[in-house]
């Protein structure tokens, strides 16, 4: 998939924030965090673990779209990394 352009991603972010700055997306937004982000992702079933390390990262760039992430959140780490950093 080609990159947007700086133009699209200024609207994309733009859009982020309409459409998470309401009430309405904010509890939505809240919900989402605290079902894929508060919680460990953390599976014995490698499948598993990296279907919800991607789902994590998804409600991550939610979240960094419409300026909500906050500085103390890695979003590019993740139990899948510290796998790869193990059998490597």
């Amino acid at each position: 998939m080609p990159s947007p352009s700086d133009s699209q991603t200024e609207n994309l972010n733009d859009d982020f924030k309409r459409v998470f700055g309401t009430d309405h997306g904010e509890r939505v937004l809240a919900h989402l965090q605290e079902r894929f982000i508060m919680c460990s992702t953390w599976n014995t079933d490698l499948t598993g673990m990296a279907v919800q390390d991607g789902m994590r990262r998804v409600v991550l760039y939610m979240m960094q779209m419409s300026g909500e992430l906050p500085d103390s959140i890695d979003q590019d780490s993740g139990p899948m990394d510290d796998y790869f950093k193990l059998i490597n």
